[in-house]
This record gives C-alpha cells, structure tokens and sequence, in this order.
C-alpha cells in the first residue's frame, strides 16, 4: 500500500479533531501506470519527489522503471490557485533532463502521464505525452502528471522502449489522448488525481 503511514495518522488524529473519516477501496495512480504502460513493477522500480531527486543529486538505477511525480511542479514552492483550479509550472525542467542524461541516453524515451485513479470514471483514462529525454525542457501538458523514466535495460539485457512502446499504442488505439493545456499549466476539467 502507497502512503500507508499518511493514511493511518489521518485516521489517528481525525477523531481528536472531531472529524470523520471514510476509506474506500480505489485504484491507485501507481497501478494506472503499471496497467497502462505494460510494466511489471516486480522487477524493480524507484519513486522519487521529483525537487528531493534533484537537489539531493539521487543517482538512479537505470535498470529500474524511475517515477517522478510532481516533476511538472519542480522547484515550484506555492500552492494551487483553487478559485482558478490551476498550478504554477516548473521553469527549471531542463535542471532535471541534465542530471538525468548523466544516467540515459538522449534518445532514452520518457513519459509525462496522468494516469487515472480513485474510484469510478476517475479510475479510467490516461493522459500521455511521450518525448525523447533530450527534448525534456517543458513541464509537460498536466501539472498533475508524473514522469516515468523506463528501465534502460530490460532484465535479461536488451531494450525495454520496445515494451514501453507497445503499452503506449495500445494506449492510443484505445483512448483519444487530450490536447495540450494551454500555458496557464491549467488542470483542465475532469482532470484525475
């Protein structure tokens, strides 16, 4: 289970603060992603903050899928605008595709996704923009996106874009992706947390 120490002081303090608290089973966007891309997580992955990755300098295993969530929102220190339901957009993704092209090769494929979560028709639906890691210099479409760094070898040597690839066709054939959002890095209507 994802964020299980969170959860559990959120059930802990709720009733100190007289407020109640419902859990529901759903669909996590970790599993959207798996489920979406093809990718077995059993053999390895690394999740990283995608400001903590950078300024700490994590060296990543590039024989593991990487994820980045909040990699749109990098050095961005202020919240969402909720009246607006916008978010201010990294300026400095560039920082973050240097210290990745330490570890990949330009052309190493990476994805910016906003994969669904939650219950219901949020469960349903991926939004993908897919670029060549020397071409990451902008936030992507989503501010809510995560960018998934696949593994540079698949277990047993060999390729894994190959992999990676087929899970995004079949994620085109089957899903009219959306149009980019416009510079404002808006959330759009309907977006998925």
């Amino acid at each position: 289970m994802v964020g299980t120490y969170p959860a559990h002081r959120i059930l802990e303090e709720a009733p100190r603060r007289n407020l109640s608290v419902h859990v529901t089973n759903a669909v996590s966007s970790l599993d959207g992603i798996w489920a979406d891309f093809n990718i077995d997580p059993f053999f390895g992955f690394e999740i990283w903050e995608a400001t903590v990755f950078l300024r700490a300098g994590i060296e990543p295993d590039p024989r593991k899928n990487l994820l980045l969530p909040q990699a749109p929102v990098l050095e961005v220190d202020v919240g969402p605008d909720i009246e607006k339901m916008t978010m201010q957009t990294s300026s400095v993704v560039q920082l973050l595709r240097d210290h990745l092209l330490r570890f990949y090769a330009p052309d190493h494929t990476v994805h910016y996704i906003k994969t669904g979560s939650g219950a219901g028709p949020r469960s349903l639906g991926a939004e993908v923009e897919t670029l060549l890691l020397r071409d990451l210099d902008h936030p992507g479409w989503n501010a809510g996106s995560t960018l998934l760094i696949p593994r540079a070898t698949r277990p047993g040597g060999g390729s894994s874009t190959s992999r990676v690839a087929r899970g995004v066709r079949s994620l085109r054939q089957a899903r009219v992706l959306r149009a980019p959002l416009g510079g404002d890095g808006s959330l759009g209507s309907g977006s998925t947390a």
